[in-house]
């Protein structure tokens, strides 16, 4: 399988990031496998994808953002309790500030 990266925009929105990296799984072939953030300026992702030689679509990408404090047990429990598997946690930027995410599908 092919690895690529893609630099995507540190103040994109929650929404505008996972609505980009469904649109860039979809145009690509291929499955986001991993996200971090870039330590460089100006605030920018780096979101890795491996090829997706399946036929099927991927599950829709969720984006949680964990916010100081919660409990990160707690949401992966009620992800999974709608069916849905943890890929990654990692730090990232949303909206140009430094965020803890989990991303399931």
């Amino acid at each position: 399988m092919a690895t690529t990266t893609k630099s995507l925009d540190g103040n994109f929105s929650l929404a505008e990031l996972q609505q980009t990296l469904t649109a860039q799984e979809n145009l690509g072939f291929k499955h986001v496998t991993g996200l971090q953030k870039r330590d460089a300026p100006p605030p920018a992702n780096i979101a890795t994808f491996e090829d997706d030689t399946g036929v099927d679509p991927n599950p829709p990408l969720v984006i949680v953002q964990i916010g100081a404090g919660a409990d990160f047990n707690a949401i992966k429990a009620g992800q999974t309790a709608q069916g849905r598997a943890l890929l990654f946690q990692s730090q990232i930027f949303i909206a140009g500030v430094d965020s803890s995410v989990a991303v399931f599908r």
